[in-house]
């Protein structure tokens, strides 16, 4: 059974087509969903082979814990991938075999470990910040500085991050079905297969791609899709959240000088400040799943296996949930978030891009007196599951 408007009621909405790489939604997309959770909380789109979106803070969440009836193995993308992903693309128990494969390299007290250099990589990136000179907070800081870490986290050579950066954005923000996507995909294939055998060769380190090659899952050893499915969903989510917090933050705390004040006064308040960041931005906007039977939600009839997207960013704007939903609201607490997703298929690298961004944060805010958006028409925004800021001119002055 295909699911169809016709599902729905008779409506003005009957017309509308969710699409997630629509460069109206994308450059605003805030009053939409908040029409959408208060009118059409679960509605079909025609787009991409067709979905259906989810915009409601409980329902959202609803989905992320019920994994037995919204099963993540139809793609967490829309359209998906080329190759499964691992483990975001299958379902418990296998999910949590693949996800412990890595999670000693990103619990707590293994990031943490971190904690020097990535001080002093920040600190290298904003010394080439110029006083009272135009940057590009995206490029210049905040990407430069994020996409360093995740980089020698994951195991790649920092000079590869160019070629990196370039695969993963057009996967990540195309529609994944034109010509340029699929040699794009060939190509990076390419370069995993070959850093994956090179580490076989060199033996184990202390990096994931060094837990993908030598990690076993009941007993055996990963076969080479699977090292493959790994190592693009690291890559895309190491490469393309972290960043576009720490750019969002520093676009809010420009516009905002109180906020500034009041965490660079109070430095012990910026990891509250920093799950807050993460619900206001929402990097990850939106994720993919399918019915696995015929099932409800939100009133709304959805039959087996149709696809869907769960709205994490419009969920963590529920105003229903969230007093002053649409604002930052610094020590806000509780703070029941979904910008990591919840459930099993929790972000496995939160605790990383946590570390990174709140160490960006203290170091912005110790070094410079001032911050200012030059141009807000020039702000700039990723479309697809994930939206985040990639282009933000600035100035910064020093104390």
């Amino acid at each position: 059974m295909t699911a169809s408007t016709e599902t729905q009621p008779a409506d003005g909405w009957n017309e509308f087509q969710y699409d997630h790489r629509d460069s109206h939604l994308v450059a605003q997309p805030y009053d939409m969903w908040r029409r959408l959770r208060a009118e059409r909380p679960v509605i079909h789109s025609d787009r991409y082979g067709g979905f259906w979106f989810v915009s409601r803070y409980d329902d959202v969440r609803t989905v992320c814990k019920d994994w037995r009836s919204f099963t993540s193995t139809t793609g967490v993308a829309v359209p998906r991938m080329p190759i499964v992903m691992y483990p975001g693309e299958v379902d418990p128990p296998l999910h949590g075999k693949h996800r412990n494969l890595i999670n000693p390299l990103l619990a707590k007290e293994a990031v943490g470990k971190h904690e020097n250099w990535i001080r002093d990589l920040a600190r290298e990136r904003i010394s080439r910040i110029e006083d009272d000179v135009v940057f590009d907070a995206c490029k210049d800081l905040c990407e430069a500085f994020a996409k360093r870490v995740a980089l020698k986290v994951i195991g790649y050579p920092e000079q590869d991050l160019d070629r990196l950066d370039h695969w993963t954005t057009i996967l990540a923000y195309r529609a994944r079905e034109d010509e340029e996507s699929q040699q794009v995909a060939q190509e990076l294939f390419g370069y995993f297969g070959e850093i994956l055998q090179r580490r076989a060769e060199e033996g184990p380190g202390d990096d994931i791609i060094s837990a993908l090659v030598f990690g076993e899952i009941d007993g055996r050893r990963l076969t080479m899709e699977e090292q493959l499915g790994n190592l693009l969903e690291i890559s895309f989510g190491g490469l393309g959240t972290t960043g576009a917090v720490f750019a969002g933050a520093l676009v809010w705390l420009a516009g905002h000088p109180e906020d500034k004040a009041r965490l660079r006064d109070n430095p012990e308040t910026i990891p509250t400040a920093v799950e807050e960041f993460v619900r206001y931005i929402s990097p990850v906007t939106q994720m993919g799943r399918g019915a696995a039977d015929d099932v409800t939600l939100g009133g709304c009839p959805i039959p087996k296996g149709d696809r869907m997207l769960i709205g994490y960013a419009s969920a963590n704007r529920d105003d229903s949930v969230f007093e002053n939903a649409d604002d930052v609201v610094l020590d806000r607490s509780p703070n029941p978030h979904l910008g990591f997703g919840f459930g099993p298929h929790h972000c496995v690298g939160f605790n990383l891009g946590a570390l990174a961004v709140r160490i960006g944060l203290e170091e912005v805010l110790s070094t410079f007196r001032s911050l200012e958006v030059t141009d807000y028409y020039a702000l700039r925004y990723s479309a697809g599951e994930g939206r985040g800021l990639i282009a933000a001119p600035m100035k910064a002055t020093r104390f």
